[in-house]
């Protein structure tokens, strides 16, 4: 399955570092994140960062977002204006307020899969699935240039996963990675080769899936809610392989 990313997701992407002079530098350390918004009646809406836990500890508390001017601009913070997962997931988020002049857009909070969703929409093994992030080798010095890698969804969530002083439950992804994506977002659209025999209205009522899970924003402008994106998760580690070297 072919489909092309949207520059409008691929502006939700911000990077992360551990100071403003790192930030300006555009050094190698630090990790990836991401921009969610949450609507309101009428036109209102929040915006927040979300990142791994992982990348907040380490210290790197400084967002660089992309400016209209072709150039960026920096937000300082520290660890205590974050948020961390109240069940000690590896996740963290805190409000933003986009500077004048800045580039981004968001995710919206409806597009994330839910079990409920996963359900309906079948979504599991062979999916396509891709993540929005930092590529450290090339990741722009003078504004963010976010990678996109690719992959498929490998394995459902189902026992907890447990890596550094983590532990929670995770979709499994085939995709490649690097040092940098921590914090990235991971979407997932549906393959169409595949048979949804699950798909059917919801709670009896004629509506399309769309529609009846309110999926408002667009941020693909396609509106094609039936095979996505919809948001998997947060890129939060890699499972290495070890293995003796024979000889």
């Amino acid at each position: 399955m072919t489909f092309r990313i949207d520059q409008k997701l691929l502006d939700t992407s911000l990077y992360l570092y551990p100071d403003i002079s790192s930030a300006e530098q555009g050094q190698r350390a630090g990790g990836s994140g991401f921009v969610v918004g949450l609507h309101f009646d009428g036109a209102a809406h929040t915006m927040w960062a979300v990142t791994n836990r992982h990348v907040i500890d380490a210290g790197h508390w400084t967002i660089r977002l992309n400016t209209k001017d072709g150039g960026f601009t920096c937000l300082d913070s520290d660890d205590t204006q974050w948020f961390m997962h109240p069940d000690g997931d590896d996740l963290a988020v805190r409000p933003l307020a986009v500077p004048d002049g800045a580039i981004i857009n968001y995710v919206p909070l409806e597009s994330l899969t839910t079990k409920q969703m996963a359900d309906i929409l079948d979504i599991g093994p062979g999916d396509p699935a891709f993540v929005i992030g930092r590529f450290v080798s090339l990741d722009g010095k003078q504004k963010n240039t976010p990678s996109v890698r690719f992959g498929q969804i490998s394995q459902l969530p189902s026992e907890k996963l447990k890596y550094d002083v983590y532990e929670q439950e995770a979709w499994l992804v085939e995709i490649r990675s690097l040092n940098g994506y921590s914090g990235s977002p991971v979407f997932c659209y549906l393959d169409q080769m595949y048979y949804r025999k699950n798909l059917k209205p919801i709670e009896g009522e004629n509506k399309s899936l769309g529609k009846a899970y309110d999926h408002k924003g667009q941020i693909i402008g396609q509106g094609r809610f039936d095979i996505g994106p919809y948001l998997l998760g947060v890129d939060c580690c890699m499972i290495p392989l070890w293995e003796k070297v024979c000889d």
